[in-house]
């Protein structure tokens, strides 16, 4: 490429952006803040006069899935040249003192830099200019907290004044604009979020998906003199239309408008106001969201050309499920009900509003002819449903109407293109059942869309639909897919033994789609499990792996199922358990454990009857088994829902497995309603999208079926969206590195298409473990791997416990003085334990020169402060006194080092565990080939040095690199840099905790690739650690590549300049959004946009300017 002398003839690389992959965006929220001459009095009361002039924000939605929270919260703001003023009122259904759960709304946290996030809080954040992010926090109690740009140690003369009652708790908040460094003019990012922990509820007025702290996802909080206020909207549901009610405060006139939409179709509406006035807006619904039962709400305040409030968009739920009935009777007299209420038909149809769960449809006939046949047909969103329907002729129990048909019901007999009972009775009866599930996200993690590159495989995770209260007998799920995508394989991701046919074809909407049915032996649903701790040959843990699962209430049931152990895996200990968590309630009863080779009768385990002696009397033990013997029984009630409960089959003792053999797992199980409301399981379909398919949005079903098709769901829609092919370019020296460590996918055919799609989304490294299931499918291509040292700082490996056991006095001691079981005195190990030094070695060679580990990675996160830990022996206490150079006559007690000497005994211990470091550097120095030793553990700060144990400085002369976690503001990760000095870095990136658990909001793939890039260039352009790798999916290998692809287009030049941001102005973008290199008389710009809508980047280099489009989540490049 030519380069050009002046900037303005740069030329801008734009990245595809991906628009074909976002959905139609709302503009953000907005609210605006007047001037007030008389400010509020702070008292925790919303009464004063500014209050009452002041708008209110829109209606908070869920960060965590779509739709609206349990609890709303509103917020009002006002202005003087002083401060911000926010008056917030959280409404909180367990305030009411009837409910006697008071103790429910957390505020335990208490005085400033508190750690309020463990509480019920509400949170704002203020960006001011785009340049930095401030951070509040306030509990219902005395508890706040403050940070800039991340950094807590940032403090601020703020004002939060809260107070308690019946419905609510209301915040009343100062912030002085002075030190904030801004004024109060024009347009602000901002969000205001709030928690609630006794639903693990998070909700965000600007609507954002994921963590909080998105400045690109924020609202705007604009300033103005004086305006209308618009006050509380409220919602009513009219024939075909919505309702909007509020009121308008002021002296000016400004109109309330609506808009509702529906895919691509949309309704408006508006009214006209002026003063203090009354307004009401009527918008009537679009047909496809009749068709459908959702919508999309918008509402603003706009006063002429300008918005003063404006909502995100709202979600609407029209209807739990529409259906149109038509019957075509033919020789009859027909009656239809619906739950047993008559439905009105209009020329042989009529529309079903379906209620939320079952809903019984049944109709009644009367034969007027010989040829009497009724022909029912339903249709939802466009799409024919058909249940099987069962029927009778004799008249049926009262109440049939409103039950699923059982005995005395049998199927149809077919007239024609009609259906009669058998026979020619001159009655007859049909009934079906159609379930309405909730409208959530169809995919793991809280989805509407599958991303899938083409010419790769990809897991589509699928939630299973298992309502508990719903009958399992010829149960299947169906998932209609793409017919264009290539079914390969099932992964059984949250246990059971799924077993997938294709079930034909079927049209939607002009879209051909191939019908899958999943069936299960047992439906593998939430509350029991069984899971398989494997463990390698220094008994620490590769995995838990769940086998068999079920919910629901059945009687003893016998259940098997085939395993083989995970690569590594040396030794099997079956966990009976129930899950934290989950709200999982009901009873389970365990009985005859056995695990046996396949094809041999004797059972490994030598305590599975649970009639043993060796049990004693084990709280969970009860003579209530098949015959009457002793089975486990576990019991978990509303109170103890999201309590662990768990048993381990053969107690402390573990059972020798080999790799190679596969082995089968046998119980009886009974389960008497057992399930979770929100808990579903999950099943991975593995797909080959073919490299010659067509890139765009395609349509996706899901729904279950019972009974063999007499109870149908209603089918819920999802996207497939196809992605051009990935990218298949690898950096040479950019780490990349998801966390893998064992085997947790039992398909081989899934593991293998991992391995395929972290070489072609250009991931050259792993961290983890070689001894699993991807892999040893890349290592012969060149792939690298960052072993995850599974050794505790300062504890006894298995071999060294029998020593410690002899030697007592050589255990460390907690803060009150106990012994820890297995745990070292450090101050012994590292001046007297040389022998024990040695046996750590020597495992820690043994292993890198066995495996083909290119580096050895220790995961430091051991506390010593915070909370306090070890060790307070008299040795400790020695040196640390020499240490801290403390007179020999000075008190030194645990209590006298967390208040006097805490920053002393932090500096000490971080000490020993660099000195600790530095053995394990000397044994891998010893390696057959070299291995790279490096540490892992939080940012350089005070939190890290106390939380765990690591002070970057002290490591840094014993390692070859240093690699962070998820989250680190710009600030900590320099600090962190700094103190590394030479030594090389990469921080991480958290795609999502959980391969199975999705409490956390949903990843968003849109922003995947811009997270990983400012991550490789924050943290010193050495790579990026990922968490992890088996929830990752065809979004995320996509982004993944793209950002592959560009750090090997100009690896070289990042890796051999400096980063000059100083040098260069860039307007239009958040600061954290771009970076500047320069090298030999050379500089690039990386320009981020991480928005839903394109940027204008003005970039300033040199004396010269120019200005720069960026597309929506685009990248551009910039060269001089």
């Amino acid at each position: 490429m030519h380069l050009h002398s002046r900037l303005r003839s740069l030329p801008l690389i734009a990245l595809t952006a991906l628009l074909h992959t976002v959905p139609p965006a709302t503009a953000q929220a907005l609210l605006t803040a007047y001037r007030t001459g008389t400010p509020p009095t702070l008292d925790g009361s919303l009464d004063d006069s500014c209050w009452r002039q002041a708008s209110i924000t829109s209606m908070f939605l869920s960060a965590q899935a779509t739709g609206l929270p349990e609890a709303q919260t509103q917020v009002r703001a006002c202005w003087d040249e002083a401060n911000l003023y926010l008056g917030v009122e959280a409404f909180e259904p367990f305030l009411n003192p009837k409910l006697n759960m008071l103790h429910a709304v957390k505020a335990e946290q208490t005085g400033p830099d508190a750690n309020v996030f463990r509480d019920d809080c509400f949170e704002v954040f203020l960006r001011p200019d785009g340049r930095a992010t401030f951070h509040f926090a306030a509990n219902s109690g005395t508890g706040t907290y403050d940070a800039r740009d991340g950094d807590s140690s940032w403090n601020c003369a703020w004002q939060c004044v809260p107070h308690r009652g019946a419905e609510s708790y209301v915040l009343e908040i100062a912030v002085p604009f002075a030190a904030l460094g801004a004024r109060p003019a024009g347009e602000w990012r901002a969000n205001f979020c709030r928690e609630r922990t006794a639903v693990t509820e998070l909700s965000t007025w600007s609507g954002l998906q994921g963590a909080f702290n998105q400045p690109e996802a924020f609202g705007t909080l604009r300033f103005a003199e004086t305006g209308p206020a618009l006050g509380e909207v409220r919602l009513t549901r009219a024939e075909n239309a919505l309702e909007l009610h509020a009121t308008m405060a002021g002296t000016q006139s400004a109109a309330l408008e609506a808009r509702v939409t529906a895919g691509k179709h949309a309704a408006t509406a508006s009214a006209q106001g002026s003063g203090n006035a009354e307004l009401q807006v009527r918008v009537g619904l679009p047909e496809a969201a009749t068709r459908s039962g959702r919508a999309t709400l918008q509402y603003a305040l706009r006063q002429g050309d300008q918005v003063v409030v404006r909502s995100a968009g709202v979600p609407q739920l029209i209807a739990a499920g529409v259906v149109r009935l038509s019957l075509a009777p033919r020789d009859a007299e027909v009656a239809a009900f619906l739950n047993g209420k008559p439905v009105a038909a209009a020329a042989g149809e009529a529309r079903l509003d379906l209620a939320a769960g079952l809903n019984v449809i049944a109709v009644e006939a009367t034969a007027r002819g010989d040829a009497a046949a009724v022909a029912p047909k339903l249709e939802a969103a466009g799409r024919a449903l058909t249940p099987r329907w069962l029927t009778r002729a004799t008249p049926p129990v009262e109440g049939w109407r409103q039950a699923l048909p059982g005995e005395g019901w049998n199927g149809v007999e077919r007239r024609g293109e009609g259906i009669w009972a058998p026979g020619k009775p001159q009655q007859a009866f049909f009934a079906c059942g159609v379930y309405v599930g909730d409208p959530t996200p169809q995919f793991f993690p809280k989805q509407d869309v599958c991303y899938l590159p083409r010419g790769s495989k990809q897991l589509m995770r699928v939630y299973l639909h298992a309502p508990i209260d719903m009958p399992q007998d010829g149960y299947r799920m169906v998932v209609e897919a793409p017919a264009g995508l290539k079914y390969v394989a099932a992964e059984p991701i949250t246990g059971g033994n799924p077993v997938v046919a294709q079930a034909g074809t079927t049209e939607t909407d002009g879209q051909k789609l191939a019908r899958y049915h999943v069936t299960y032996g047992l439906m593998p649903r939430q509350g029991f499990e069984l899971a398989m701790r494997w463990g390698d040959k220094a008994n620490t843990t590769l995995a838990y792996e769940p086998t068999l699962s079920a919910g629901g209430t059945f009687g003893w049931r016998h259940l098997s199922m085939e395993v083989t152990p995970p690569l590594g895996a040396v030794s099997a200990h079956p966990l009976i358990i129930k899950w934290q968590n989950r709200g999982i309630t009901g009873t389970f009863w365990v009985d005859n454990v056995s695990f046996h080779e396949k094809g041999a009768d004797k059972n490994l385990l030598s305590l599975g009857a649970f009639d043993e002696p060796e049990y004693g009397k084990h709280g969970l033990l009860v003579p209530e088994g098949p015959d009457g013997s002793k089975c486990v029984r576990i019991v978990s009630t509303p109170q103890g829902a999201d309590k662990q409960q768990a048993f381990w089959v053969d107690k402390e003792s573990t059972v020798a497995v080999d790799p190679a053999k596969t082995y089968v797992i046998e119980l009886d199980l009974r389960c008497e309603r057992l399930g979770s409301p929100h808990g579903k399981p999950l099943c991975g379909l593995l797909f080959e999208t073919p490299v010659e398919m067509a890139e765009g949005e395609y349509a996706a079903y899901t729904y279950f079926e019972s009974l063999d098709g007499t109870l149908t769901e209603l089918p819920q829609r999802s996207r497939v969206v196809v992605l051009p092919p990935l990218k298949d370019v690898r950096p040479q020296r950019a780490r990349i590195s998801p966390c893998y460590y064992s085997s947790l996918f039992r398909n081989d055919e899934v593991a293998k298409a991992y391995a395929e799609n972290c070489r072609a989304a250009g991931i050259a490294w792993t961290y983890g473990k070689v001894n699993n299931n991807v892999v040893p499918e890349l290592l012969p291509l060149g792939h690298k791997v960052f072993l995850s040292i599974g050794w505790e700082p300062w504890h006894a490996l298995i071999e060294m416990r029998p020593f410690l056991e002899a030697h007592p006095e050589l255990r460390a001691q907690d803060f009150g003085g106990k012994p820890l079981e297995n745990v070292f005195c450090p101050t012994w190990l590292l001046t007297d334990g040389g022998e024990m030094i040695a046996h750590l070695q020597k495992w820690l060679l043994n292993t890198v020169n066995t495996e083909p580990y290119a580096g050895a990675n220790w995961d430091v996160e051991q506390p010593v402060v915070d909370p306090p830990t070890f060790c307070t022996c008299p040795r400790c206490l020695t040196a640390f006194r020499k240490f801290a150079g403390l007179p020999a006559d000075a008190p030194l007690d645990p209590d006298t080092i967390l208040k006097q000497h805490r920053a002393q005994w932090t500096d000490f211990r971080c000490g020993q565990n660099a000195e600790l470091a530095g053995h394990l550097k000397k044994a891998l120095s010893k390696a057959d080939r070299p291995v790279e030793f490096s540490l892992y553990s939080g940012y350089e700060g005070t939190h890290t040095r106390e939380h765990y144990g690591v002070d970057w400085k002290k490591m840094a002369p014993h390692l070859d690199f240093g690699i962070a976690g998820y989250g680190g503001d710009r600030a900590s990760v320099r600090a962190t840099l700094d103190a590394l000095g030479e030594v090389p870095f990469m921080g991480g990136e958290m795609w999502y905790l959980s391969d199975t658990d999705d409490a956390q909001p949903p990843p968003r793939m849109e922003t995947w690739r811009n997270r990983l890039l400012r991550q490789y260039f924050d943290s010193g352009c050495h790579g990026c650690l990922i968490w992890w790798l088996p929830p990752m999916d065809g979004g995320a290998f996509y982004a993944t590549s793209e950002a592959a692809e560009l750090i090997a287009k100009y690896e070289d030049f990042f890796q051999q300049s400096r980063r000059c941001d100083e040098k260069v102005k860039v307007e239009g973008l958040d600061e954290r959004n771009w970076a500047a290199f320069e090298r030999g008389g050379e500089t690039v710009v990386v320009l981020m946009n991480f928005g839903a809508e394109a940027a204008t980047a003005t970039v300033t280099l040199g004396g010269a300017t120019r200005r720069s489009e960026v597309a929506a989540y685009g990248v551009g490049v910039i060269r001089r």
